[in-house]
């Protein structure tokens, strides 16, 4: 099931947690200019100015989905409606696992900002769509990230992502293991929802560039500011 409906941005943490450093986009010349996110101004957790909260038709097998903070933008991908919910900011209660090859420095930093993402996933089709089988892949990135690798936050935010009513930062999160085995098919019916969220440094005043692909079908691109 963990490799259906997953966020690409993961699969760069884990990829990259026994290397611990990250290599820089572009050539060498470039490279020296890469910058680290400066620290958190912010020293609590705050969740957007305008909250919106609303439950969900979730399928059976799956957690329920909570619409917490300020909705950025929503992607259409074949018959699923994908809408981006910021959830809220928080400081990093620890170094995050990717250093800058520069300055040997943590890209994120215990007390940096974090922001906190949710993507409301909803079948708009006539048709129930088997998650089981038609991966979702959602890519999220600063436009200034200078890195090959994804984004990703920090281990040790779990009670945040909890704060934040974020079903976490993986597929299997989104699944209620009370009704569902972990074998069987996924079915999200139409009007029905599920959720998985992310988490990494927060560059306020920032375009967040969203790449979302949706099984054989080619990638939606789409990039939202986030204040």
């Amino acid at each position: 099931m963990a490799e259906n409906l997953r966020n690409r941005s993961l699969i760069g943490a884990f990829a990259l947690l026994a290397v611990g450093s990250l290599a820089a986009c572009g050539n060498d010349d470039s490279a020296s200019d890469d910058t680290t996110p400066k620290p958190a101004e912010s020293e609590t957790a705050e969740t957007g100015e305008t909250a919106v909260e609303g439950d969900f038709k979730a399928p059976a097998w799956a957690k329920p989905t909570f619409a917490t903070g300020t909705k950025l933008t929503t992607v259409k991908a074949g018959d699923l409606s994908i809408d981006v919910y910021k959830a809220g900011v928080a400081e990093a209660p620890e170094d995050g696992i990717f250093v800058d090859p520069e300055t040997r420095k943590p890209v994120i930093a215990k007390g940096d900002e974090l922001v906190f993402v949710n993507y409301v996933i909803t079948n708009e089709g006539s048709g129930p769509i088997d998650l089981d089988e038609v991966d979702v892949e959602i890519d999220a990135r600063w436009d200034d990230w200078p890195y090959v690798q994804d984004m990703a936050g920090v281990k040790g935010d779990e009670e945040l992502y909890m704060e934040f009513k974020i079903n976490g930062d993986d597929d299997d999160d989104m699944a209620d293991f009370a009704a569902y085995d972990g074998d069987g098919p996924m079915p999200l019916a139409p009007g029905e929802t599920v959720s998985f969220g992310d988490s990494f440094g927060f560059e306020k005043g920032h375009d967040l560039e969203l790449e979302v692909e949706v099984g054989d079908e080619a990638p939606v691109e789409t990039s939202v500011r986030v204040d």
